[in-house]
């Protein structure tokens, strides 16, 4: 009798372990969502290709894990895009038309997959951001006549993979009697020995793997060296 009391004490006390932990793990689902997102604001990544804004944290008792992005379509709002829960969360989206507005929703998001109410509407101007870095090649052929005068040719190759919307050439004359005269293709400024050269309207695209050529007469005293570095668009050149 008293080995079944035993066993009997044992069932109970694991029957109550059993139920105690049940009501713990019923007491550990997370039912609470997060925060709604605020301060949605647009022009965050002011150098991005496209749209980009930011907002204020969601906040939740267990912890935000990410924000799901919906754009404003024909068809009503569509999700595009995720974005990560930092102390900053912003979202990027490209391949839109720039200069055009775009309106945006977002909603925060836990690991027990609540939802926080969803942010209000935040509208978002698609920019051009900034140029990208050219990568280039150029090409300097001087030819010098009798002794005081030469005419040099320049190329400037584009050798990257985005075509280059506007251009500066800049180099540095290595002699101190080299002096530009009557040039062309370009609007040519030189002071001391310093020479920039700017596209003018009509040679302002450099497509990828194209070039343009400018050239410039000039004067020198007893010696016409090639300079040493080009620039364009302040990227040195090979």
């Amino acid at each position: 009798m008293r080995n079944v009391l035993r066993a009997g004490a044992g069932a109970a006390l694991a029957a109550l372990v059993f139920a105690f932990g049940s009501a713990a793990a019923v007491a550990a689902v997370d039912t609470s969502p997060p925060s709604k997102p605020t301060g949605l604001r647009d022009n965050c990544l002011a150098d991005y290709p496209g749209t980009a804004f930011c907002w204020t944290p969601s906040t939740d008792d267990v912890g935000v894990t990410g924000y799901d992005v919906f754009r404003q379509m024909p068809a009503g709002f569509v999700k595009v895009g995720t974005a990560p829960a930092t102390q900053l969360p912003m979202f990027a989206e490209s391949g839109l038309v720039t200069g055009q507005t775009y309106v945006y929703r977002v909603q925060a998001k836990d690991a027990a997959g609540n939802l926080s109410v969803v942010s209000d509407p935040v509208s978002v101007i698609a920019r051009q951001g900034l140029p990208v870095p050219p990568s280039c090649r150029v090409e300097y052929l001087t030819n010098t006549y009798n002794s005081t005068g030469f005419f040099t040719q320049i190329k400037i190759f584009n050798t990257g993979s985005i075509a280059v919307n506007s251009w500066t050439l800049a180099f540095t004359f290595p002699h101190p009697g080299q002096q530009i005269t009557n040039p062309f293709g370009a609007t040519w400024t030189q002071t001391g020995a310093n020479v920039t050269a700017r596209n003018l309207p009509w040679n302002a695209v450099i497509p990828p793997g194209g070039n343009v050529q400018i050239g410039t007469n000039g004067t020198h005293t007893n010696a016409n060296p090639v300079p040493a570095q080009f620039r364009v668009n302040g990227v040195l050149c090979s």
